[in-house]
């Protein structure tokens, strides 16, 4: 299994371009929160409003930075920013503050999702999850908002050893698909995500969400979007290209 890995692994900073274009992708990798859910606003609310209920100073960035993190990622972040661990119920508090406006206002989709997952359907291309959400509430919330049937595998935040930043989970996702990375486009829309994604040797088209993309992570897409109904669109393109070098 490992000597598989390895060999699976050996390949990942290949890269294949046509001019201006990236190949047309063999699989496509999603990230959830933020990039098909509109959910981060709602995360980064729950979070400021723990952290203040249980007395905590802390700088509005980090809640910014800890963005497309797991909770083992953003735990460590934290516990360097101030010298020791946040405490367990803050997370707790935070995380049920989540969980209650949910179930009170649901979740809405971010506008194009439904259209390119119908396309890539239709187009035989297979698609993954990969979202730093723990397993149980990563599921919960694509079936909840009608999503989770489009895709063929899902791996959370809690099935890898390293959060985003570190490509553990895009690498796992192209394996499990059973396509090499450098045949995945990866659609992020935090920074982490967008290095996770271009260390795991993948395209990247990134569609910003609650901040503006770092100058490294617009050095590193190959495009990026006002949403998701543009990335269907440069498929298309591609997929037009394609037929035209055949």
């Amino acid at each position: 299994m490992i000597l598989r890995m390895l060999i699976y692994m050996r390949n990942i900073t290949e890269r294949t371009i046509w001019g201006n274009f990236m190949h047309l992708p063999k699989a496509v990798i999603f990230d959830m929160d933020g990039l098909m859910l509109d959910t981060e606003t709602i995360s980064l609310n729950a979070r400021r409003k723990a952290i203040d209920m249980h007395g905590l100073k802390i700088d509005d960035q980090w809640l910014y930075d800890i963005i497309g993190m797991n909770s083992k990622g953003a735990d460590e972040y934290f516990r360097q920013k101030l010298g020791y661990p946040l405490p367990d119920e803050v997370g707790s508090t935070g995380s049920q503050f989540y969980q209650d406006h949910i179930d009170s206002h649901g979740i809405d989709l971010k506008d194009g999702i439904v259209e390119l997952l119908e396309y890539l359907d239709a187009n035989n291309i297979p698609r993954a999850v990969a979202t730093s959400t723990r397993e149980i509430m990563a599921h919960k919330k694509l079936k909840l908002t009608g999503i989770h049937h489009w895709f063929d595998k899902i791996i959370c935040g809690d099935q890898v050893e390293n959060s985003k930043p570190a490509p553990d989970i895009y690498l796992k996702a192209a394996y499990l698909l059973g396509t090499q990375p450098r045949d995945c486009l990866a659609l992020e829309d935090s920074d982490n995500g967008s290095k996770a994604a271009h260390a795991a040797g993948m395209d990247l088209i990134v569609v910003p969400d609650l901040k503006q993309p770092s100058d490294q992570t617009n050095e590193m897409a190959h495009k990026v979007v006002k949403n998701l109904h543009d990335v269907k669109s440069y498929l298309m393109t591609l997929s037009q290209a394609t037929k035209l070098q055949a």
